[in-house]
């Protein structure tokens, strides 16, 4: 175990630590922090409507993930060979990183009804402009001798895309991917408490109108479960990619 995963750990614990001392001895009064033992029992004593309303919420965020990523691509693809549709993409960008975009499910289901759709389209709009950005910084960072080359041997637009441009971004799509993962569970949860039936997002909202504060953290510790598993299986392709690549040389 090397110094960064000993910090790690070590944070974690503290971390636990201190929640413990602030439940038992500071904030018992208050239940603002239960310990972490009936948070444990809650989640083990209602496993099932949990469950449930995780394998919701682990859904949007793995269409959410897959339909941002194809779009990204194609829009990357579209920002590196035409100016305007590059400039055109930057404002919306800037656009939607300033308005809320699970503000869209309330429209949304008043125009498709109370669909699955409904909470998948703002989240897709919240992560498919970083994971474009990221994509089309990595393709305009290729050296133009590169792409020279391939010219010479009368390759397609389409040929450079795909075997040149795209393999050199894989450490900008990591990035975007990353950072895509960091707030995918929040962007799943905002969605969800703004018109969905089920997900964690409504386990929240029901666990706080009854007040059973258990319930809310082990909806919380769900939501940082399946936001560390994607993130998780980010650092899982990064590594794969990285011994594809220089593997060989090892």
């Amino acid at each position: 175990m090397n110094k960064h995963k000993i910090i790690g750990v070590f944070s974690v614990l503290t971390l636990l630590i201190s929640w413990q001392l602030l439940a038992h001895f500071f904030l018992a009064e208050t239940h603002i922090f239960p310990p972490i033992e009936k948070i444990i029992f809650c989640l083990f004593n209602e496993h099932s409507f949990i469950l449930t309303h995780s394998k919701a919420t682990f859904l949007v965020i793995l269409e959410s993930f897959g339909i941002a990523l194809g779009i990204s691509i194609f829009l990357s693809f579209c920002m590196f060979h035409n100016s305007y549709v590059r400039s055109i993409s930057e404002s919306i960008y800037v656009l939607f990183q300033c308005f809320p975009m699970f503000l869209l499910s309330p429209l949304l289901i008043a125009c498709l009804g109370w669909s699955h759709l409904a909470v998948v389209i703002p989240v897709v709009l919240m992560l498919i402009f970083p994971l474009a950005i990221c994509l089309h910084k990595g393709i305009s960072s290729l050296p133009q001798g590169y792409i020279d080359l391939f010219s010479l041997h009368n390759a397609t637009k389409s040929q450079v895309f795909w075997k040149l441009q795209l393999p050199y971004a894989v450490p900008h799509i990591i990035s975007g991917l990353k950072m895509s993962a960091s707030m995918c569970g929040i962007c799943a949860i905002a969605g969800e408490m703004a018109g969905a039936q089920s997900g964690l997002g409504i386990l929240i909202q029901e666990a706080k109108r009854n007040f059973e504060i258990e319930l809310i953290y082990a909806g919380l510790l769900c939501v940082f479960i399946v936001t560390f598993f994607f993130y998780c299986c980010v650092g899982l392709f990064e590594n794969f990619c990285i011994k594809r690549r220089y593997g060989s040389f090892s």
